[in-house]
């Protein structure tokens, strides 16, 4: 699967930019492990190992964003950040499903493919997630740190 990263995606804070591509790259890290799953390569641990990792992206993610958001007086700033604690939530609880799974393939010894599928869906809900969020959400606030840095000028 190629990169989903578009130009579309871009808020033109460089710093913000960047860390949407790496998110990205991320989610191609995970597309490459699912893919190769098909083909009965299954590598639990690496589909692990990525999925806590965008949880701890994220974390780091909305920490910038947040700090930024704060320190341009952004008046969305509790909705927005209401947006990332429901997706850390969410992250966590399909986390702990996938988590279960992982020991109960372990334990009883099913298709490693299960986890693969509750994977790819951990991946679809992530993507479909950020690129709504980047589309609407933090297009809101970065058109508010360019209105404010034009009024600077």
């Amino acid at each position: 699967m190629a990169n989903l990263w578009r130009d579309e995606y871009r808020l033109n804070l460089k710093i913000i930019d960047d860390q949407h591509k790496g998110f990205f790259e991320l989610n191609d890290s995970l597309s490459q492990l699912l893919e190769k799953s098909e083909q009965g390569k299954v590598n639990l641990p690496k589909i692990i190992k990525v999925i806590l990792e965008f949880r701890a992206y994220a974390l780091y993610h909305f920490h910038t964003e947040e700090k930024l958001m704060l320190a341009n007086s952004y008046p969305g700033f509790f909705d927005h950040i209401n947006q990332h604690n429901e997706y850390v939530r969410k992250i966590l609880d399909m986390e702990e499903d996938i988590f279960k799974t992982y020991h109960e393939i372990n334990i009883n010894y099913l298709d490693p493919k299960i986890l693969a599928d509750k994977a790819r869906g951990i991946n679809e809900y992530i993507v479909n997630w950020y690129v709504k969020h980047i589309m609407q959400a933090d297009k809101q606030y970065a058109d508010h740190m360019s209105k404010k840095m034009a009024r600077k000028k």
